[in-house]
């Protein structure tokens, strides 16, 4: 289940433990502060999670290695469930390990199969790995998280016409 729709300024409170990957937070308490994600406690790694206007955003800063990738992956799925489009920000990564990138695919067959429009805003450590494996034109990439909110914005306008013409 998802979160719904929180107003601005409304505070939801905890959730349990099955919403956002297990975190236990809410979206208010991930809009505000970086979250240890459950499973990373023994890792150097960041997990935060935003929404804007027309998207979730989700950053993730320091290691992404094979002792935290499946946290992580969890995390970012239970942002799923609400059918926002989704932009994961990869840009404050100071590690990435091969399961990081599997994790990335794995967010990427996730979304597909949730029909949820996502972006990776990857940082210098992603990018040189999925050039390096020749994979790096086979994720939704945006240049920041900007440019990917701006391209969301476009398409839910897009949408929105079509949707008003089908009813015209």
């Amino acid at each position: 289940p998802g979160l719904g729709s929180p107003q601005p300024g409304t505070a939801v409170g905890n959730r349990d433990s099955s919403e956002h990957g297990g975190c236990g937070m809410s979206l208010v308490d991930a809009a505000n502060r970086f979250a240890r994600v459950p499973g990373t406690e023994r890792s150097r790694v960041e997990v935060s999670a935003r929404r804007e206007s027309v998207a979730t955003v989700v950053r993730i800063g320091g290691e992404i290695d094979a002792t935290n990738a499946d946290s992580i992956r969890q995390y970012v799925a239970g942002f799923m469930s609400d059918g926002l489009p989704l932009v994961v920000d990869t840009t404050r990564v100071e590690f990435c390990g091969a399961q990081g990138i599997a994790m990335l695919f794995d967010v990427d067959e996730e979304c597909r199969r949730a029909a949820v429009v996502w972006a990776l805003v990857a940082g210098d450590w992603v990018s040189y790995l999925l050039h390096a494996a020749d994979r790096d034109d086979l994720l939704p990439a945006a240049e920041s998280v900007k440019s990917a909110l701006h391209r969301m914005a476009e398409r839910d306008h897009v949408n929105w016409f079509d949707r008003f013409l089908l009813d015209y």
